[in-house]
């Protein structure tokens, strides 16, 4: 008969945990899930020993985030921009080695419009998260869009100057993102000018980018300069009863508020040959063409005698009482005038007078004006008549008688 010395010793336990990202190696053996595993230990001795595995497969730690600094960008044409992809500009880290999602808010492709901003979150595969933020600023650098009306015409004043009004109004603006730019103009208002001039309208935006039109202001002259003719005057005809006219426009006292040499005209014109009184019209007129017009009477005087040509001296008798009755010889002479066809011809001694000699007959001539000429001729009187003689009747007488002693 044999005997047995046993001896049952009790195993021994143990118990390990651990925390991991994905998964563990325990004696040779991995484990990725979350779990109490256990493992028996067999010694030399021949006493198991039994250990506890008590894994967590998880992560608790946050990743780490670093956001860039502040971004600059500029705005589109529509005062807007559209977010980029900004999650490349973050630097992330995390203690375990999963890939890393970084997401940003506003999210890629936001349309904003003024700054903002942008927040970076990671996660990483256990959802655990950390965020930043970083701002993101705009600059508008497009220039506003202006528009000048088309060129325009006004009126120079009384001085040939005109007062820049305000065009400002006039022009058509548009903007990104400033909607009520700034406008100005030059020269400015109430500037004044005396010629044509380039206006140039100028829209500058709330940041400072600005753009520029130019339009034609023509300047007219409308106003007609002054004339003041003088008073009427007086000239004389020629020997043909004509007048060449002079020059007259010197005869005038001129203004313009532009035109410091206006033209002078005058109908008639100069060297114009005319037969009686005359309307004279001076007329002047600026480059621009206004006209004023004056006149005055160019009175026409005949200062020429007319000429008259007496017939040769004449005869004639005495009556019976040795006088004569002056006859008309009006129609004894010869007569021309300039200007006149018909004359008033006058006879001295007059029209029935009666002279007892010789005597010298004087015509005078004189025409519509008044000038008068005369002339004369010698009448000759002779005697035609015989003496009357009348015989005493007969007569008696004696003769004497001589005595001689």
């Amino acid at each position: 008969m044999a005997t047995l010395n046993l001896t049952i010793n009790s195993p021994k336990i143990g118990d390990t945990t651990a925390l991991v990202c994905d998964s563990l190696q325990w004696y040779g053996v991995w484990y990725n899930s979350t779990g109490a595993y256990t493992h028996i230990l067999t010694a030399t001795n021949g006493c198991d020993s039994i250990v506890t595995l008590n894994l967590d497969v998880n992560d608790y730690i946050v990743p780490t985030i670093t956001c860039p600094t502040s971004q600059a960008d500029f705005f589109n044409a529509s005062c807007s921009f559209s977010l980029l992809d900004y999650t490349a500009l973050a630097v992330v880290s995390d203690n375990c080695n999963y890939p890393l999602t970084v997401t940003q808010l506003p999210s890629i492709g936001s349309t904003v419009n003024s700054n903002t901003a942008i927040t970076l979150t990671v996660t990483d595969n256990y959802n655990n998260s950390s965020t930043c933020p970083f701002n993101l600023t705009f600059t508008d650098t497009i220039s506003p869009s202006i528009i000048c009306p088309s060129d325009t015409v006004n009126y120079y004043s009384n001085n040939c100057d005109y007062t820049i009004p305000d065009y400002t109004s006039f022009a058509t603006i548009t903007d990104n993102c400033d909607l009520t730019p700034t406008i100005t103009q030059s020269p400015t208002m109430g500037s004044l000018v005396n010629s044509d001039t380039v206006i140039t309208l100028t829209a500058t935006d709330i940041s400072g980018n600005s753009s520029s039109c130019t339009y034609n202001l023509t300047l007219l002259d409308s106003i007609k300069p002054t004339i003041t003719c003088s008073g009427d005057t007086t000239e004389y005809f020629d020997n043909n009863c004509l007048f060449t006219l002079g020059d007259y426009t010197g005869r005038v006292v001129i203004n313009d508020n532009c035109d410091a040499n206006p033209t002078v005209t005058q109908t008639p014109a100069i060297g114009s040959i005319v037969s009686s009184d005359t309307t004279i019209i001076l007329s002047v007129t600026d480059a621009s063409n206004n006209i004023s017009v004056c006149s005055f009477n160019l009175i026409l005087l005949d200062s020429t005698k007319p000429s008259i040509v007496c017939l040769v001296d004449t005869s004639d008798y005495y009556n019976t009482n040795c006088l004569f009755s002056i006859i008309d010889y009006t129609n004894r002479v010869i007569v021309l005038d300039n200007c006149d066809t018909s004359f008033t011809i006058t006879q001295t001694p007059t029209l029935g007078s009666m002279v007892s000699s010789d005597t010298v007959i004087t015509l005078t001539v004189t025409d519509l004006s008044g000038n008068s000429s005369d002339c004369s001729f010698n009448l000759n009187l002779l005697d035609s008549i015989n003496p009357v003689i009348s015989c005493l009747g007969d007569t008696l007488d004696y003769y004497l008688s001589l005595i001689h002693i």
